[in-house]
């Protein structure tokens, strides 16, 4: 991103920070540290947009206070984080090198055929392609947040990528650090006045939807994991309050299952979905969005759900893989917790339309979703054991 339009990022990010305090009632920033703290402000605005969004939810946090701002030794941490980090706003670009991310997680140098580059070690593959956004990790295609980029005989990484999409799938346990695997929340899209998408042989999109869930539910609860669903029967809940339940619920991670349709009846095949980086377009939208939201706060973990999910369900049902993609979906912008939003196949192709008419299918489907989500939980538990019980005395 150029300085010019970084700059007007970081100031819509600013601008939204004061509607954000505007909407919570707190007054405007006032008094003899307005200077400095505007100045600290803009700062954790702009870095926001550059990824350091923990910085940004700080101060709109800080700012949520009915008795408005107050100056204390948490702002004033925030504060020299912000100034701290003016001169290393972005990961350095050594570090999104292709020859370096390959050299760091036991690569060997990178293979170049045409357009595409490839590394390969002995527990993983990788292969991207100039000037694209495509990527295959062991196999799985995933939609990054930016193309490759090409400067002389180096390719290089953007930094959202290098932090939210490569490095998670290389160390899943430092990106897991501190996630909680007890409840999951399963959402199945749509339902009563809202049917969804509707097939030639009218299959409703709400009821696949449903059917589908509850045979995630139950694989899911006799592996001994919580299950909560959003609607357990053919009643409408708009997106806030399905955001709203898994919050309430304490959800660790949230799932929304969904059917496609398409103008075009010969698409087919399944697309995951995850949030979109802020300063990034989704995957298929031109329309970049600066701003930061609570999807975004759980960048590397929704990386990792997302992949183990879209890759049990591509490998379950062996329909075509159309990738993990980015959106800004409302679920998975206002959820707090990680979040993934699947696509489960095309009714208005007439293959897979006859598929899910088969019980069999569905069970597949529910198969892949529910692999997915062990494999999730299972990484979550390594990365943060619990502690030995202590030995009683005799």
């Amino acid at each position: 991103m150029k300085i010019a339009g970084l700059l007007g990022a970081g100031k819509a990010s600013f601008v939204g920070y004061e509607n954000t305090r505007k909407a919570a009632g707190a007054p405007l920033l006032q008094g003899g540290f307005d200077v400095i703290i505007r100045i600290a402000a803009f700062i954790a605005a702009l870095l926001a947009v550059n990824g350091k969004s923990l910085l940004y939810s700080e101060f709109v946090n800080l700012s949520q206070r009915q008795n408005g701002f107050r100056i204390n030794s948490r702002l004033l941490a925030v504060i020299a984080m912000a100034l701290a980090c003016v001169g290393a706003g972005r990961t350095d670009s050594a570090e999104r090198d292709l020859r370096r991310v390959a050299s760091f997680n036991g690569f060997g140098p990178p293979s170049v055929s045409g357009n595409y580059i490839s590394l390969h070690s002995s527990f993983a593959e990788m292969v991207f392609e100039e000037k694209s956004r495509k990527m295959l990790y062991n196999g799985s295609t995933i939609w990054m947040n930016d193309s490759l980029a090409r400067s002389g005989s180096r390719w290089f990484l953007s930094r959202q990528d290098a932090e939210e999409t490569v490095a998670p799938l290389l160390r899943p346990r430092e990106a897991l650090k501190g996630y909680g695997s007890m409840v999951v929340m399963l959402d199945p899209g749509h339902g009563g006045r809202d049917n969804g998408a509707r097939s030639r042989r009218n299959i409703l999109e709400k009821k696949a939807t449903l059917d589908i869930t509850r045979r995630v539910a139950s694989r899911l609860r006799a592996s001994g994991v919580t299950v909560r669903l959003t609607r357990s029967g053919d009643t409408y809940i708009s997106l806030a309050e399905r955001c709203r339940q898994a919050a309430r619920q304490k959800a660790d991670l949230f799932v929304s299952i969904h059917l496609n349709s398409a103008a075009d009846r010969s698409v087919s095949g399944i697309e995951t979905f995850i949030m979109a980086a802020p300063g990034c377009t989704g995957t298929q939208t031109r329309r970049i969005d600066d701003n930061v939201y609570n999807g975004n706060m759980n960048g590397p973990a929704n990386m990792l759900l997302g992949f183990y999910l879209h890759s049990g369900l591509v490998a379950c049902t062996r329909a075509e893989d159309r990738g993990l993609k980015r959106s800004r979906f409302q679920v998975l912008r206002d959820v707090t917790c990680p979040a993934v939003l699947v696509e489960c196949g095309f009714l208005s192709n007439n293959k897979e339309e006859t598929r899910m008419l088969d019980p069999r299918y569905r069970d597949a489907v529910a198969e892949g979703i529910s692999r997915g989500i062990l494999s999730y939980l299972s990484r979550v538990r390594s990365a943060n054991p619990q502690p030995a019980p202590e030995k009683r005395p005799n």
